[in-house]
């Protein structure tokens, strides 16, 4: 062991050449009282690391009054995190490139609809075949979500079950398992479940018509009809043309005085819709008796007498008048044709009822 004699501590000698087992004499070594002694190791310590020093801000001169940014660059590992959040986000990336099907990236790859199924939730469908019929999912959960898109076709979404539904635009679709929505060609919805058993649509492109299942009339009623002669005919005054026909009156119809087909008369009646008819009720005569009433009456599915649409011929239709008659033969057209025979020149038929039935459902506007 040595003992170095360090006359000034600002002087600062190198320590590093001093073994820290050696002591050192600080102050004036002839000056017993003045000599203090201490291990290197200890100096060292004093020196290298003096501890922490409380200075106020007041106390410091001459700082600058701001402290303006300016254009820096820092190096990505000495932003605390940022090299390990980027190489998350180069590996998500990177399977979604390489697995574009994967759990997560429905929007990047739509499921291809080619054949009727049930949907999902929370996937994104696109139809690539016509007149497709799809359900919605059986059990869904609130804030489920589905997309579907179609090409230039119609496809139809059908609830399923007898509770859901769908809020279309501001339009509610009516309960049943095969009603729902019909998406028009090159259109889109998103549907969200929003409370049990209610799908809302949040955003449509282009028509979606709300659909429901048609459905026949249970019970055949009288049906409105626009009357229109076949043949050129005469009538005893303008108020007895075959407009007459139908007018709701029953004691002011038509009366054919000539023209036409000799001993008849021919006509159409139009129908606003596809209609089954049913029954028909002739009142013959006019408005002065039973004169000139037709004995028959033939009738044709379609416009115009042809034998090869011949729906039904009914005999004795003045006898008793005025008498419901129920065809054996039921059709269903827009348009049937009526050919009334009687045994004279003259005709007169103060009304014809006709009783079908029309299909309900389709395709309604959601407004």
């Amino acid at each position: 062991m040595q003992v170095i004699t360090i006359q000034k501590i600002e002087d600062r000698p190198i320590i590093d050449a001093i073994a820290p087992e050696d002591f050192l004499l600080i102050g004036d070594a002839s000056d017993s009282q003045q000599v203090k002694r201490t291990l290197v190791s200890d100096l060292t310590d004093y020196i290298l690391s003096p501890g922490e020093t409380d200075v106020s801000w007041d106390s410091i001169s001459d700082k600058p009054e701001t402290f303006p940014p300016t254009d820096h660059n820092h190096a990505i590992a000495n932003v605390s995190g940022l090299s390990e959040e980027l190489s998350s986000l180069d590996a998500r990336v990177t399977d979604l490139e390489n697995n574009p099907d994967s759990q997560g990236s429905e929007s990047l790859a739509p499921d291809l609809l080619s054949a009727n199924t049930a949907l999902q939730s929370n996937k994104y469908y696109l139809a690539t075949q016509p007149d497709l019929v799809c359900t919605l999912p059986e059990a869904p959960a609130i804030g489920d979500t589905i997309d579907i898109a179609t090409g230039d076709f119609t496809l139809r979404i059908y609830h399923g079950n007898e509770s859901q539904r769908i809020l279309n635009n501001n339009t509610y679709t009516v309960t049943g398992s095969v009603n729902g929505v019909a998406l028009k060609p090159f259109s889109s919805i998103r549907i969200r479940l929003c409370e049990p058993n209610l799908w809302v649509s949040s955003f449509r492109v282009r028509a979606i018509n709300n659909y429901q299942s048609p459905q026949l009339e249970a019970e055949a009623t009288q049906k409105t009809y626009t009357a229109t002669a076949l043949e050129s005919y005469s009538y005893i005054d303008s108020g007895r043309t075959i407009a007459s026909i139908n007018d709701s009156n029953p004691n002011d119809g038509v009366i054919k005085i000539g023209g036409g087909t000799a001993n008849r008369l021919i006509m159409t009646a139009t129908f606003a819709q596809p209609t089954e008819l049913h029954q028909i009720r002739v009142r013959c005569g006019q408005f002065n008796g039973e004169i000139n009433m037709p004995e028959s009456v033939s009738i044709y599915k379609g416009s115009g007498v042809n034998t090869g649409n011949l729906v039904e011929t009914l005999t004795s239709i003045h006898s008793p008048n005025n008498t419901l008659r129920s065809l054996t033969n039921i059709q269903q057209d827009t348009v049937f044709t009526f050919e009334f025979v009687a045994p004279n020149l003259y005709l007169s038929i103060n009304d014809l009822a006709l009783f079908g039935k029309v299909t309900e459902g389709g395709e309604t506007q959601a407004n």
